[in-house]
């Protein structure tokens, strides 16, 4: 049988391991937005590029019956 205070320990490790996790793709999530900000700063038409092409495949798929 499972007692209460096992059932609290797995619910607290489980929230920390959670809060690690969620902590971790937040930084990495902060890093990918800076190198993405970084490089359209540096190469604004690549951007420009990128819009237009995603613009065409998303508007593509959306027409289509």
């Amino acid at each position: 049988m499972v007692s209460r205070r096992q059932v609290k320990n797995a619910q607290e490790e489980s929230e920390e391991a959670v809060t690690k996790s969620s902590c971790a793709a937040m930084d990495e999530l902060c890093n990918l937005t800076q190198v993405s900000c970084r490089y359209i700063k540096e190469n604004p038409w690549a951007g420009v590029g990128l819009g237009a092409t995603l613009g065409l495949v998303v508007g593509a798929l959306l027409s289509r019956k």
